[in-house]
């Protein structure tokens, strides 16, 4: 049962939020070349999961990625993934919450008939999850698999109810020189090595199950992705009202998109359930991972009024940006994305291996396969989508 849950713990923060986001920022590319771009990402990001397992296991018990790069990198390596992670993390909470208010908003209106703000949802969200979080990892695990199997059973029903409506024309469209669009997002959305180190301690240490929990926590999304691309880009059309093109500019996520075409009531339950378990599962699994990092690089104790300090360093400064830019959605996952994963989970990983290996002669109870080449490749991978996010 621990590693169902650690495994429902990956895969639940990568199907999240960003797959709301994902067919709407591709649509222009297509079906087909969003696949490959899929494929590849996924690889990608699981080989880079991999290797911060291998640094991790090098590492004391409670040990997170800021006291990892400062073990192999050095002082410098320490206060720059400082900086990247709480840009990073940040801004997906951001993100999260704004997409959370939308949701909470559509569903209140759809179920109840109540009208609610923006901001109204923003505090009706945080009201859900500061109780969760401050019940810790146990409480956020039977969360988190309760949210997956929402996840499941909305995401079927939707594939379900909208396959009939699927046509061939609209996935027949092609545009290659739109494909790397979506791949900041698409990066983020294959992320859930940050809650790596908490599931290393939950799992205690255990190598088998850790490596199978990295491996399929990245598949299980992909193979969901790929049939939720097909559904939304066979669905929607690509210009026009309620398209993806008019989705796009209004920032507008899949599941509203697919509500705004259809005007189907089954549409609109099954969308908004959806939208609520996916963005939840993604919430929880970021902020387990920044409770451990901001409880160890603080030193703040996580029980008592640490508990709640700790709470409330991570959901203030989020919950002014969201209140401030209630449409930042598609913006702040793009930065996160293409800033905040990249850096420290395409390009530090692979570094910190290298130094690891074959300067300071680490050895562990795993180690990845590749050497060299593939680390390099890695890195350079990374370096090249942050070019990519900087120069767009």
């Amino acid at each position: 049962m621990k590693f169902i849950g650690a495994l429902m713990l990956a895969a639940g923060t990568t199907i999240g939020a960003g797959m709301l986001a994902l067919p709407i920022l591709t649509g222009l590319a297509g079906f087909v070349p969003t696949l490959w771009v899929y494929i590849l990402s996924w690889i990608v990001m699981t080989y880079a999961g991999l290797l911060l397992l291998e640094v991790i296991l090098w590492m004391p018990e409670e040990a997170n990625l800021v006291s990892m790069a400062q073990s192999t990198l050095g002082t410098w390596a320490r206060y720059f993934s400082l900086l990247v992670y709480l840009f990073l993390f940040y801004s997906v909470l951001v993100a999260y919450l704004a997409g959370s208010a939308s949701v909470l908003v559509s569903i209140l209106h759809s179920m109840a008939g109540l009208q609610i703000t923006d901001f109204q949802g923003i505090v009706l969200g945080l009201c859900l999850l500061i109780p969760t979080v401050y019940l810790g990892t146990q409480t956020i695990a039977v969360a988190n698999l309760a949210l997956v199997m929402g996840i499941c059973v909305s995401y079927f029903l939707l594939v379900y109810t909208g396959a009939p409506f699927v046509k061939g024309e609209n996935l027949s469209h092609v545009e290659w020189r739109h494909c790397l669009v979506g791949v900041p997002v698409i990066i983020t959305s294959f992320t859930f090595q940050n809650v790596i180190p908490s599931l290393v301690s939950y799992l205690k240490r255990n190598v088998f199950q850790l490596r199978w929990v990295v491996l399929l926590g990245g598949l299980i999304p992909l193979l969901l992705y790929i049939v939720w691309e097909w559904l939304v880009l066979g669905i929607l059309p690509l210009m026009g009202p309620a398209g993806i093109q008019e989705a796009l500019t209004l920032g507008e996520p899949a599941t509203h998109a697919l509500q705004n075409w259809m005007q189907n009531p089954r549409i609109t339950v099954f969308s908004d359930a959806f939208s609520f378990c996916a963005i939840m599962t993604s919430f929880l699994g970021v902020v387990l991972g920044l409770f451990d990092f901001l409880a160890d690089t603080t030193s703040i104790p996580k029980k008592g009024m640490g508990r709640w300090l700790l709470c409330v360093l991570i959901f203030t400064p989020p919950f002014f940006f969201a209140w401030v830019y209630p449409k930042a959605f598609f913006t702040a996952l793009g930065y996160a994305g293409g800033i905040g994963c990249v850096l420290l989970f395409l390009v530090l990983p692979p570094m910190m291996v290298w130094r690891g290996r074959y300067h300071q002669h680490r050895v562990g109870p795993y180690r990845v396969a590749g050497g060299k080449p593939l680390l390099v490749l890695t890195a350079l991978i990374g370096l090249g989508i942050f070019g990519l996010q900087v120069f767009s």
